[in-house]
């Protein structure tokens, strides 16, 4: 079957459109990203979106990024609660 000049149309027109945006990056920050989107296999330009959406629609944040805030906030709450420890050793 042939495809009619209205259903290439449609095809066209539910293809996502995208607006182009600079980002300007430390160059010892771009290396790492390049080098961690090469070894993944995956583009930098489908990570960068990964995270947009994650971050402003929604969207599901992968693994590795949920583990590391994790360990984040227990290292946050490790350092706040050790002074706090040591500051009621000294008291008796």
């Amino acid at each position: 079957m042939n495809a009619t000049a209205g259903d290439e149309q449609a095809t066209a027109d539910t293809k996502p459109k995208f607006k182009r945006m600079t980002l300007d990056t430390p160059p010892d920050l771009h290396g790492i990203f390049k080098k961690a989107t090469v070894d993944a296999g995956t583009l930098m330009k489908d990570e960068v979106l990964m995270m947009l959406e994650a971050r402003y629609r929604g969207g599901r944040w992968p693994e590795d990024v949920v583990q590391q805030v994790l360990a984040q906030v227990q290292r946050d709450a490790d350092n706040a609660a050790a002074p706090a420890k040591s500051r009621g050793k000294g008291k008796g």
